[in-house]
C-alpha cells in the first residue's frame, strides 16, 4: 500500500516528465525558426555571390554545423533528460519550480522532502510522522498544472515569418531557392555563371606522369570573345597561347607533383582542375652478386651499377635492385618473363645460376606505367671449355708390344681424373676397364707417361684391344667433362704364333751357344799356340800385337754373342710366361735359372782386363802378356764349361716344356671331349655341329702327338734322357673311340656316340695322368741319383782335403835333398790326378743338374789351376810357392765341399717339393735324396697306411671285390707302390749307415723285406687284407727299432762322458792341440771368400774332426 509521501514522489514525477515535454516542444519551434532563416541567408548570399567551391563549401558546413548544433541544444537535449539521461530535474529543484506556481505549498513541499532524506539517516519516528502528515496535506494539489503547453503560442512570432518568406520564395520564384541550393550541396561541382561565351577544356584525361610535360587545351566559343585567357595555377597566371581561333594551350613542363588550376577571363573564372601527376617508378641502383662455382677456387664478387656482365659459365648471379615508386620490377631474361615482387618496400631481388649468354632488360612498374623505360644489359656467358688431350704411342720391339705414351693435357680451369681405358675388342663397346694415372689437378697445362702391358693387364694370345686415354676436368655442374684421345689399336698374336716365336728361338739359342763353344774351343788353341810364341821370343813385334789383337777382338765377338744369347733366353722366359700364364712353377723356376746362368756366363773382371790390355797393348810387357792369357785361357775354359752346362740344361728344360704343354693339353682336351660328350647325350646341339666340334678335338689330339713325338725326338738327344716313350696302346685306343663316335654321330646314333665320346675323354684323362706321374718319377729319379752323386763327391772331396792337409804337413817337413821328397810329389801328382776324376764328375753332373751353379764349376777350376801350380812348383824346387798353392787348393776344396752341401740341400727341398706337387701333399717319392732318419721313415709309412686303409674301406663300398683282392684304381695303386719302393730305400740307406758305424741294424732288415712284399702286391695289384695288416706290423717294428736306437744312444753318450773324466792328461799333446787350433784360425784366415757364420762353424767342426783323427792313439 503506497504512502502518502509514495503519492507525493510520483506526482513529482509527472511533473518532471511533463516540463520537458514542454522543453522540446519550445526547443522545435525555435528550431524551425532558426534553421528555415539561416537556410533563407545562405540561399540569398549564393543567389547574389555565385560563389566559388570554396565558399560553398563553407555554406555548405556552415548550414550544416548549424542545424546540428540548434537541433542538439533545444531539441535533442530536452528529449535525453526527459528519459533520465544526462544531468536531470532533481526532486528539490521541482518543488521549487511547484513552488513558484503555488507558493503555499512551496515550503511544505521542501521540508517533506529534506525531512525524508533524515528519516534516512535513522532518526526518530517523530520525523516519519511529520513527513506523512504534511504529505497528506501535499497530496490533493495538482502539481501538473504548473506547467502549460500554451505558453509556447508566444515562439511562433519566431518561426511565422521566415516560413512565410520561404513559401512565398517557393510560390513565386522557385529557382531562386532551388538554384543557389543546388550549388551549394554540390559544392565541389564548378557552376559557371552564364555568360555570352562558353570556355571549354578540351583535355578529357587530365592525369600525368611525373617527369612529362602536360598540354592544357581550351576552346572558347560563343559570339563574343573574351579579350585574354589565363591560366591559374594558384601562384601564378599563365597567358594562354592561341593556336587557333577560339583553341588556346598551355604547356607544363616536366611535372613532379598535382596541380591545380583555373581558366580565368576578365569576366570569367571556371572551376579548379586537378591534374594528377602519378609517380613515375625509377631505379636509382642496383648491384650484381656473382658467387663463383665452388671448383673454380675464386671469391665472390659484387658489382655495383654495372649491367653488363662477364662471368663463368655456371656463375649465380643475385641481383638487388633499389627503386622509387615501383609495385614491381620485370625482368626479361632472353625470352623468358620475370615478375619480381618486392622483399622490402623499394628493394627486389632475383637470383639466377647462369650457363648461357642472353640479353636482359629490367623495367621498374607500378599501377600506373604499364609501360615504362627499360634498362638493357648484356650478359656473357664464359662456357667452362672441353679438356684437350693429346698421345703419341711409342712401342717397344716384343710379343705383346710394350707401349709407351706421352701426352699432354690442357683445360681452362683444371682437371678431375686422367684415366686409361682399355677393353677386348670381342666385349661390348661400354665394358672399358680403367687405369688411374696420377695428375696435378690445378696445372691447367702439363704433361704425362704412360706405359701399358697388355700381359700385365690380363690379355691373352690372339686377343685384340682398343684402347685410349680419358682425361675429365674439374666441371662439376656440367659432370665433369671428358674428352678422349685418339682410339689406339693392337693385335696380339695368337699362342700358335708365340710358340712358333718361342721354338724358332730356343733353336737359336741352341745354334748360338754350339757355335760359341766351338769359337772358344779355337780360341784356346789360338791363345795356347800364341803362348808357344811368346816362349820363344824376348820382345812383342808388330805382328805379334796384331795376333794379340786378334784375339782380344774374337773374345770380344764371343762376349757380344753371348749377349745375344742372353738376350734371346729373355725373350725366350717372356714368350713363354704369355703363351701360358699357368705355366708349371717348376719349369718357371728352372727357367728362371737358366736365365740366371746365361746372366753369369759374362765375366766382368775378364772384361776390364780386356779393355786394359787394349789399352796398353803398345807398351805391354811379355811376362805380363803371358800371365795374361793364361788368365784368359783359364777364364774361357770356364766359360766353355758353362756353356756346355747351358746347352744341355737348356735341352733339358725343351724336352719338359714339351711335355709339360702336352699333358696340359690333353687335360683341356679331356674336359673338352667330356663336356661333348654330355651335350651329345642330352642332345643340346644339332648332330652338324657336335660332329664339327668332334674333328676339331681329333685335329687337336694329332696336335698333341705330334709334341708328344717332339719331346721325344729331343729327349733322345739329351745325354742323360728321360726315357719317357709315347704310350702307342692309349693313343689308339683313344683315337679309336673319336673315330667311332664321329662314324656314330653321322648315323645319328647320339647314344653311342656319347659313350665313345666319354670313354675317350676319360682315356685321355688317364694318358695326362699317367704321362704326369711317368714325367714326375723320372725327375724323382734323376734327381735321387744327381743327389746321390753330390753326396759322393762330398765324400770324395773331404778325403781329398784330409790328405792334401796331410801332404802340406809333410812337404813342409821335408827337405829338398830327402828322397822322401820325390814321394811327396807323386803324392800330389796322385791327387792332382784324383781331383781330374772329381772335376770331371762334377762338370758331367752340371750339364743335367741345374742346381750345380756355375762357381761350383769355377772354384773346381780353381783348385785345378793351384794343383797345377804346386805340381810345377814342386818340380822346380820352389817348396814355398807350392806349399801356398796347396794351402789354396786345399781353401778351395773346402770352399767348394761347401758349395756342393748347400746345393745338395736344394736338391733336397726341390725333391720334396716336386714329392708334394705329385703327390697332391703327400710325396710320391718321399725324402728322395734326404739323408735317412727313421722318423722321417716312420712319418712317411703311417701316411702311406692312412691312404691303404682309405682306400680299402672305399673299394669295399663300392663292391668292386675281385678274385684275388681288392682291384683299386690302377694309377692310385702306382703312386702308393712308388711311395713303398722310396720308403724302403730309405731305410736301406739308413740300414746301410747304422752297418758302416759297425752296429747292428736292429731288426730293420726284415723290415725292409716286409715292405718289399708290400710294393709287390701293389705293384701286381693285389691289394689285400693282409696287405693291411702287413702294414700294421711294420709300423710296429718301426716303432719297436726306433726305441732300441734311441736306448743305444744313450749307452754310447754314457761311455763317451766316462772316458773325458780322465786324471792323468798329456801336456804335451794339449800343447800340441792348441798350437794347431792356431794354425785352423790361421787357415780360416787366408780363405779368399766370404762366408756365411753357418759354414763357417761346418768348417771348424771338419777341421777339428780331422785334427782330432791326426792326434789320436793309434791302437
Amino acid at each position: 500500500m503506497k504512502t502518502s509521501y509514495d503519492i507525493l514522489i510520483e506526482k513529482l514525477r509527472q511533473f518532471i516528465l511533463k516540463y520537458y515535454k514542454n522543453q522540446i516542444i519550445k526547443g522545435i519551434l525555435l528550431s524551425v525558426a532558426l534553421i528555415i532563416s539561416f537556410f533563407l541567408l545562405i540561399n540569398l548570399i549564393e543567389y547574389f555571390a555565385w560563389s566559388n567551391t570554396v565558399m560553398r563549401t563553407g555554406l555548405y558546413y556552415s548550414f550544416f554545423t548549424t542545424t546540428l548544433l540548434v537541433l542538439g541544444y533545444y531539441v535533442l537535449i530536452p528529449v535525453l533528460r526527459m528519459f533520465n539521461m544526462g544531468n536531470t530535474l532533481s526532486y528539490e529543484e521541482a518543488s521549487k519550480i511547484i513552488g513558484r506556481h503555488f507558493p503555499e505549498v512551496s515550503d511544505k513541499l521542501l521540508n517533506t522532502l529534506q525531512l525524508h532524506v533524515l528519516d534516512k539517516t535513522g532518526q526518530l519516528e517523530l520525523i516519519t510522522a511529520s513527513i506523512n502528515q504534511k504529505a497528506a496535506e501535499l497530496e490533493p494539489i495538482p502539481f501538473k498544472r504548473a506547467i502549460n503547453f500554451k505558453g509556447n503560442k508566444k515562439y511562433m512570432r519566431y518561426v511565422l515569418p521566415p516560413l512565410l518568406v520561404l513559401l512565398l520564395l517557393s510560390a513565386i520564384s522557385p529557382s531562386t531557392l532551388t538554384n543557389p541550393s543546388r550549388r551549394i550541396l554540390n559544392y565541389n561541382t564548378h557552376f559557371e555563371k552564364p555568360l555570352p561565351y562558353t570556355v571549354r577544356l578540351l583535355n578529357t584525361n587530365l592525369t600525368s606522369i611525373q617527369k612529362n610535360d602536360f598540354t592544357v587545351e581550351v576552346e572558347v566559343v560563343g559570339d563574343v570573345l573574351p579579350s585574354m585567357l589565363e591560366l591559374n595555377d594558384g601562384q601564378y597566371a599563365y597567358r594562354m597561347g592561341e593556336t587557333a581561333a577560339g583553341k588556346y594551350q598551355y604547356v607544363f613542363k616536366t611535372l613532379n607533383q598535382d596541380v591545380h588550376f583555373t581558366i580565368n577571363t576578365p569576366e570569367y573564372t571556371s572551376k579548379t582542375y586537378h591534374i594528377q601527376v602519378f609517380p613515375r617508378p625509377l631505379i636509382y641502383g642496383f648491384q650484381s652478386n656473382l658467387k663463383y662455382p665452388l671448383y673454380l677456387d675464386k671469391e665472390d664478387e659484387t658489382i655495383e651499377n654495372t649491367g653488363d656482365l662477364v662471368v663463368p659459365e655456371g656463375t649465380t648471379i643475385q641481383w638487388k635492385i633499389f627503386t622509387k615508386d615501383a609495385d614491381s620490377v620485370k625482368m626479361q631474361l632472353d625470352d623468358r618473363f620475370i615478375w619480381l615482387t618486392a622483399n622490402n618496400s623499394n628493394t627486389f631481388e632475383y637470383q639466377q645460376q647462369v650457363f648461357k649468354s642472353f640479353n636482359y632488360t629490367i623495367s621498374p612498374i607500378n599501377h600506373y606505367v604499364k609501360q615504362p623505360d627499360s634498362l638493357v644489359f648484356t650478359l656473357q656467358v664464359i662456357p667452362d671449355e672441353y679438356p684437350e688431350i693429346k698421345v703419341q704411342e711409342f712401342r717397344e720391339q716384343g710379343y705383346y708390344s710394350q707401349t709407351h705414351f706421352s701426352g699432354e693435357t690442357k683445360d681452362d680451369h683444371g682437371f678431375y681424373s686422367l684415366n686409361f681405358l682399355y677393353r677386348k675388342d670381342s666385349l661390348p663397346e661400354q665394358l672399358w676397364k680403367m687405369v688411374s694415372l696420377n695428375q696435378e689437378k690445378s696445372i691447367l697445362h702439363q704433361s704425362f707417361d704412360f706405359s701399358f702391358n697388355p700381359h700385365e693387364m690380363g690379355f691373352s694370345p690372339g686377343e685384340s684391344i682398343t684402347y685410349c686415354f680419358e682425361v675429365r676436368d674439374n666441371d662439376a655442374l656440367n659432370g665433369y667433362k671428358r674428352s678422349r684421345s685418339s682410339m689406339f689399336y693392337m693385335q696380339l698374336p695368337s699362342a700358335e704364333e708365340l710358340n712358333d716365336k718361342s721354338e724358332a728361338q730356343s733353336d737359336e739359342v741352341k745354334k748360338k751357344l754350339n757355335e760359341s763353344l766351338i769359337q772358344l774351343e779355337s780360341l784356346n788353341k789360338q791363345i795356347e799356340k800364341t803362348e808357344l810364341i811368346l816362349f820363344e821370343k824376348k820382345d812383342l813385334n808388330w805382328i805379334d800385337k796384331q795376333k794379340i789383337s786378334d784375339l782380344l777382338e774374337k773374345e770380344e765377338a764371343i762376349k757380344n754373342q753371348l749377349e745375344e744369347i742372353k738376350q734371346l733366353n729373355e725373350e725366350i722366359k717372356e714368350l713363354e710366361s704369355l703363351i701360358n700364364k699357368k705355366t708349371d712353377p717348376e719349369l718357371e723356376q728352372k727357367l728362371n735359372m737358366l736365365q740366371e746362368l746365361f746372366d753369369q756366363l759374362m765375366n766382368n773382371d775378364l772384361d776390364k782386363e780386356l779393355e786394359k790390355l787394349k789399352e796398353q797393348l803398345e807398351n805391354l810387357d811379355k811376362n805380363k802378356l803371358e800371365d795374361f792369357l793364361k788368365d784368359m785361357k783359364l777364364k774361357n775354359q770356364e766359360l766353355k764349361d758353362n756353356l756346355e752346362q747351358n746347352l744341355e740344361l737348356f735341352k733339358q728344360y725343351e724336352v719338359e716344356k714339351k711335355l709339360e704343354e702336352a699333358i696340359n693339353k690333353l687335360e683341356e682336351l679331356s674336359q673338352k671331349q667330356l663336356d661333348l660328350a654330355d651335350k651329345t647325350t642330352k642332345k643340346e646341339l644339332e648332330n652338324k655341329d657336335i660332329l664339327e666340334q668332334q674333328k676339331e678335338i681329333q685335329e687337336s689330339f694329332e696336335d698333341i702327338q705330334e709334341k708328344l713325338s717332339e719331346a721325344d725326338s729331343l729327349d733322345k738327344k739329351l745325354d742323360d734322357p728321360f726315357n719317357i716313350k709315347k704310350d702307342t696302346a692309349a693313343i689308339n685306343s683313344i683315337e679309336k673311340e673319336m673315330e667311332e663316335a664321329s662314324e656314330n654321330l653321322e648315323k645319328n646314333k647320339e647314344k653311342k656316340a656319347g659313350e665313345n665320346q666319354q670313354k675317350a675323354g676319360n682315356e685321355m684323362k688317364e694318358m695326362a695322368e699317367s704321362l704326369s706321374i711317368t714325367l714326375e718319377g723320372a725327375k724323382a729319379e734323376q734327381m735321387g741319383e744327381d743327389a746321390e752323386q753330390v753326396r759322393a763327391l762330398l765324400d770324395n772331396l773331404l778325403d781329398m782335403s784330409y790328405e792334401q792337409e796331410m801332404l802340406i804337413n809333410k812337404v813342409a817337413e821335408t827337405s829338398q835333398n830327402d828322397p822322401l821328397y820325390i814321394d811327396n810329389t807323386e803324392k800330389l801328382k796322385l791327387l792332382q790326378t784324383d781331383f781330374i776324376v772329381i772335376h770331371d764328375s762334377l762338370k758331367a753332373l752340371s750339364q743335367r743338374q741345374i742346381m750345380i751353379q756355375p762357381f761350383i764349376l769355377e772354384e773346381s777350376g780353381k783348385i785345378n789351376n793351384n794343383m797345377d801350380k804346386a805340381m810345377h812348383s814342386m818340380q822346380e824346387r820352389r817348396v814355398g810357392e807350392s806349399l801356398g798353392a796347396q794351402q789354396y787348393a786345399m781353401t778351395s776344396t773346402n770352399n767348394l765341399s761347401l758349395m756342393l752341401a748347400e746345393s745338395l740341400k736344394q736338391m733336397k727341398s726341390s725333391m720334396k717339393m716336386a714329392g708334394q706337387k705329385s703327390g697332391k701333399g703327400e710325396c710320391n717319392n718321399p725324402g728322395a735324396g734326404s739323408k735317412p732318419s727313421l722318423e722321417d721313415i716312420m712319418d712317411a709309412q703311417k701316411k702311406l697306411g692312412d691312404r691303404m686303409k682309405k682306400n680299402g674301406k672305399k673299394e669295399g663300398k663300392e663292391g668292386k671285390n675281385g678274385p684275388g683282392g681288392v682291384n683299386g684304381n690302377s694309377q692310385e695303386l702306382a703312386r702308393m707302390a712308388a711311395m713303398q719302393g722310396e720308403i724302403r730305400r730309405q731305410l736301406q740307406d739308413l740300414i746301410n749307415e747304422i752297418e758302416a758305424s759297425g752296429q747292428k741294424g736292429t731288426g730293420l732288415n726284415k723290415i725292409a723285406e716286409e715292405m718289399q712284399k708290400t710294393e709287390k702286391d701293389l705293384i701286381q695289384r693285389q691289394f689285400r687284407q693282409e696287405t693291411l695288416e702287413r702294414q700294421k706290423e711294420i709300423e710296429t717294428r718301426l716303432l719297436q727299432s726306433k726305441e732300441a736306437l734311441q736306448e743305444r744312444e744313450k749307452e754310447k753318450k754314457r761311455e763317451s762322458n766316462e772316458g773325458k773324466n780322465r786324471e792323468i792328461r798329456n801336456q804335451n799333446q794339449e800343447l800340441k792341440y792348441n798350437d794347431q787350433r792356431t794354425r785352423q784360425e790361421e787357415i780360416l784366415l787366408t780363405v779368399p771368400i766370404e762366408v756365411s757364420p753357418y759354414y763357417l762353424d761346418l768348417y771348424k767342426k771338419y777341421l777339428f774332426k780331422l785334427e782330432n783323427e791326426k792326434y789320436e792313439p793309434k791302437k
